[in-house]
C-alpha cells in the first residue's frame, strides 16, 4: 500500500475505498518533521446501520514514526469509502 498524505491542521485525512467482502490495508503518514500519534476512521455521513455494522476495524497501530495503518474489513454487498486520519506533532 502506498502511504496517503493530505494535510488539515495538526493532522492528515484522506479517503480509502474497500471492496466488496474484502479486507483492505491503508497507511496515512504525517507531513515531514512531524509524528504520528494516533489515527481512526469515519463512516460517511448517511450510512446506513446495515452498512455500518458491516465494516470491521481489524487493526490500527503506527509502522513508523510518522505512519499509521489501518487494516478494514468490508463484509457488505457493496463499495464502502471512508474517512481515514491521523494527528500529528512536531517530531
Amino acid at each position: 500500500a502506498s502511504v496517503l498524505y493530505a494535510e488539515q491542521n495538526s493532522g492528515v485525512s484522506t479517503t480509502g475505498t474497500i471492496p466488496v467482502s474484502f479486507i483492505s490495508q491503508f497507511d496515512v503518514g504525517c507531513p515531514v518533521g512531524k509524528r504520528v500519534i494516533s489515527g481512526g476512521f469515519k463512516l460517511p455521513d448517511g450510512v446506513t446501520a446495515t452498512t455500518a455494522i458491516n465494516v470491521t476495524l481489524r487493526q490500527s497501530y503506527p509502522v513508523t514514526d510518522s505512519v499509521w495503518r489501518f487494516w478494514i474489513a468490508n463484509t457488505n454487498n457493496a463499495t464502502v469509502t471512508m474517512g481515514l486520519f491521523v494527528l500529528c506533532a512536531a517530531a
